[in-house]
Formats: C-alpha cells, structure tokens, sequence
C-alpha cells in the first residue's frame, strides 16, 4: 500500500502537475489524521472500558468489605449484650447485700440462664467484668483506593461521598473507644485484687482444675466479701462498665443501619453501571 501512494506521487512530480500533487499531499496528510483520530479514539475507548472494569472491581470489593462489617456488628453486638447479662449478675449479687446463694450448678447452666445462681457464676461474671470488645470495620479497599488515588474512578460523585463520610466515620468512634478504656483499666485493677488468676483466666476453660481450686475462695464467704467492701468503687465501675457495652450494642445497631444503606447504594450504582 505504501508502494502503491510512493509511485503515484513519483508519477505526479515527473509530470511536473505541482498542483495534482499539492491536493494529493494534503490528501494524504487527512488521510493520516484521520487514522491518527481513529486509532485515538480506539485507545481512549479501551482505556474507558478498563477504567470502568476497574470501578465496577471497587465498587464489588467495597461490597466485601461491607459484609466482614455486617458480620463484624452482629459479633460485637452478642458480645456486649452477653456482657451485660454478666455485669448485671455482679450489680444483683452487690444489690442484695453480698448474699450468695450456696446451690452448686454446671458453668453450662449459668451461661445458658444468663443470672448468677452461685459463686462459681459469680466469679466468672467478675473475671470478665472489665472485659470489652469494639467494633472495627475493614478498610482494605477504602485504603486502596486513597492511596493509589483511584478514588477519583468513582464517578458518582454523591455516592463517592457517602463511602467517604463512612469511612471516616471510624476515626470518630476510635476516639470514642478509646475514650472508655480507662474504665476497662480500672474494674481490671479491682477485679485483679478480689479473685485469683485461675479465677480471672477460668471463664476459657471452667473445667480446669485450677480454676476449680481458685472456686474455693468462693466457700470463704468472708475473706470473699471482704475483698469485695474493700472495692468501695467496685459498683460505680460496674455500672460505668455496663454503660460501655451498652453503647457498643446501640453504635453496633446505628452502624449497620449505615452500612446497610451504603451497600443498597452501590448495589444500585453496579446495576447502572453493568448495565451501560
């Protein structure tokens, strides 16, 4: 084909016809242009396709992202509300003037009836007293996307704002969190001072038998209770303790309802995107 245009314009220039030859240079200059335009195009058209594959590939792992969060709320909500029952179990006890009921019953069984019954369930509830666990979501794709700047793919843009104002959501409940941590600290220390460390670490495996020589310091009712009135504060941390797992239930609720309502939303924006 290049032979064909070269012994053409040859033919053009022996004849002397400058004029012919002039229109067939620019012809053939438009001609160029035209596949330059073309092949322009083409690579704009497929880099569109890739960036827009790309896109839908965040907008799917987002969704990922979003259902470790949903299973991740639904966890550390049990836990806190179980953790309730626990410190509710300790607040009875103190509530009713250190009384013990001296009935002997299965760890199986207290867990399942989720009240103290006995020293053994007492103790168990108090060794996990300062125990709390907060909710972290998973930014693997949020973070992807910040710091390779791929978060300009996102071309909806009321949609790109809602995953941001998600995302930095976290930093708020993280100061929050950690807000709370010195009352952990606190009933830990307490606790620390009342019950034996095969007590404390018991709740894991209640059938060990160190856990159940620990039980003995149950059958002392005295050196027991005293140990506790010697914890003037021990009922303000409790409640304050209370108070944490409660919180952790209502963000783990208020947090799914966020969460749910995100995903609708990108759920939404693949649907309009796979199908364009």
């Amino acid at each position: 084909m290049i032979k064909f245009f070269r012994n053409i314009r040859r033919n053009l220039i022996d004849k002397s016809r400058f004029s012919s030859y002039l229109l067939y240079a620019i012809g053939e200059i438009i001609l160029v242009v035209i596949g330059i335009l073309i092949a322009l195009q083409v690579n704009e058209w497929n880099e569109g396709r890739r960036l827009k594959k790309l896109e839908i590939s965040y907008y799917e792992n987002l969704l990922v992202d979003l259902q470790k969060d949903s299973l991740e709320y639904g966890s550390k909500w049990k836990n806190a509300n179980y953790n309730q029952y626990k410190l509710q179990n300790i607040l009875n006890f103190i509530d009713n003037d250190y009384k013990i009921n001296n009935t002997t019953i299965k760890p199986t069984e207290w867990r399942r009836n989720l009240v103290f019954t006995d020293t053994s369930a007492l103790m168990l509830s108090l060794s996990q007293a300062g125990f709390v666990q907060f909710p972290k979501i998973f930014e693997n794709t949020i973070t992807d996307l910040r710091s390779t700047g791929n978060i300009k793919l996102l071309s909806n843009d009321s949609l790109k704002n809602e995953i941001i104002i998600y995302y930095n959501k976290e930093k708020i409940y993280e100061d929050w969190n950690a807000s709370y941590l010195p009352t952990r600290t606190q009933v830990d220390m307490m606790v620390n001072k009342i019950l034996p460390l095969a007590a404390r670490i018991g709740y894991t495996n209640p059938d060990d038998k160190e856990f159940k020589k620990s039980l003995q310091i149950g059958k002392k009712y005295d050196e027991f209770l005293k140990n506790i009135q010697n914890s003037p504060d021990l009922k303000t941390k409790i409640k304050g303790m209370y108070h944490i797992q409660a919180r952790i239930t209502m963000q783990c609720e208020q947090r799914d309802k966020d969460r749910e309502k995100l995903a609708q939303a990108i759920e939404y924006e693949l649907r309009r995107l796979k199908k364009t």
